[in-house]
């Protein structure tokens, strides 16, 4: 499986020349199997994501795959990620990365294997040809061309004889200790152009969240939360009680689809229908709590089978999931009403993973602790009929 990325029309990724071939020995031959169109399929996973499946043929114990293919990416922002670690082990693995000055990245290396790195340069030159239609008899057309020079930047990668990484059973997620690189865009400088900062700070980040239709827009959208709000203003509670009352209501009212990410498609139609991702149920609980009198906010997170946040490259990538923030005598209490089972500071096991970001405002924002001290208990009932 590869997963593509998608956002509308205007980012999107494909898959070419896709390339694989399964090798088996045969009474002392080898027998080549190519892959054929019959399999490989592409299915939508979700809004943001598409999963592009191939099957190999006469694959079996002892065969040996080869697998080469192109990704054609609009995403330049972020990199995908390259793994030297697996459940297997592996011989060697190296990765090459040439970046046009243009483009600056912070890069990563994860986990506990040892990297060998390597730079290079080289000058380059693009040529530009561009045709400008004639508008009437005031302007003329033409065709023009230009060339720029530029220099692309070489960061190699090298590991050997990396082990295999077994996972253990008190793990929160092999994600969090397995040898990887990550990239993720910090600026772009183009030429007679200023330089554009992306997601190097948590002011842009929350500054990017606050203007996007799918998460700042839906922040107060509140109407139709009305008539489930009816009572508070009247209500002599504290506002703890509230924010809990207010975690109920929601919890009864909504399902969760076992959709996660940070992004809206619509936060009434959802409520509506009664069933939504994680971002649209837990917005709905941050507006009905403002409803309430409490201040509330969306803090988002990583899930533990997401990996920790790094603490020094501030994310939108790194985060896929949403939860619920009281601020109650400045102090925060956190609310996931996709599980039924949660109250008040008790997350889903999912959720528990170090620390989240409240966004206060398009300005602002700070971490929380995720965790709590309270004691877990797992409780199984049978009913058995013995014979």
């Amino acid at each position: 499986e590869i997963l593509l990325r998608k956002r509308g029309s205007q980012l999107t990724e494909t898959v070419m020349d896709l390339d694989a071939v399964s090798y088996n020995l045969e009474n002392g031959k080898i027998e080549k199997s190519k892959l054929k169109n019959d399999g490989i399929f592409k299915e939508e996973y979700n809004k943001y994501l598409d999963l592009y499946k191939f099957a190999l043929p006469n694959v079996k114990a002892g065969s040996v795959i080869e697998v080469k293919y192109l990704i054609r990416s609009d995403y330049a922002y972020s990199l995908r990620d390259w793994d030297f670690q697996y459940k297997l082990p592996v011989k060697h693995s190296e990765y090459h990365i040439w970046v046009p000055e243009y483009f600056n990245y912070n890069k990563t290396i994860k986990g506990y294997v040892p990297v060998r790195t390597a730079t290079d340069s080289k000058s380059e030159k693009l040529t530009i040809t561009y045709v400008e239609k004639a508008e009437g008899i005031s302007k003329e057309g033409g065709v023009y061309t230009n060339t720029y020079d530029y220099t692309s930047y070489l960061d190699s990668y090298f590991a050997d004889n990396v082990p295999a990484f077994y996972d253990e059973v008190l793990l929160s997620t092999p994600e969090n200790y397995t040898s990887k690189l990550v990239c993720e865009i910090s600026f772009t400088k183009f030429p007679r152009q200023a330089i554009e900062y992306y997601t190097n700070t948590w002011e842009n980040i929350c500054n990017d969240l606050m203007k996007d239709s799918e998460f700042g827009d839906q922040v107060g959208k509140d109407k139709h939360l009305a008539v489930l709000a009816q009572g508070f203003s009247a209500d002599s509670a504290d506002l703890l009680t509230k924010a809990a009352r207010c975690h109920r209501l929601i919890q009864k009212q909504m399902q969760w689809n076992n959709r996660r990410g940070i992004w809206i498609n619509s936060i009434k139609k959802s409520f509506e229908t009664r069933i939504g991702n994680v971002a649209e149920i837990n917005m709905n609980l941050v507006n009905l709590m403002r409803l309430a009198g409490v201040e509330a906010f969306p803090v988002i997170l990583s899930t533990r089978d997401n990996g920790f946040i790094h603490p020094s490259h501030p994310s939108l990538a790194q985060m896929d999931y949403m939860i619920a923030a009281a601020r109650v005598d400045g102090k925060y209490f956190l609310f996931d009403a996709t599980d039924s089972l949660c109250t008040a500071n008790i997350l889903p096991t999912r959720a528990l993973n170090d620390k989240g970001r409240v966004i206060l405002d398009s300005k602002n924002s700070e971490w929380v602790d995720l965790q709590n001290n309270k004691i877990a208990k797992t409780q199984v009932s049978y009913d058995l009929v013995l014979n």
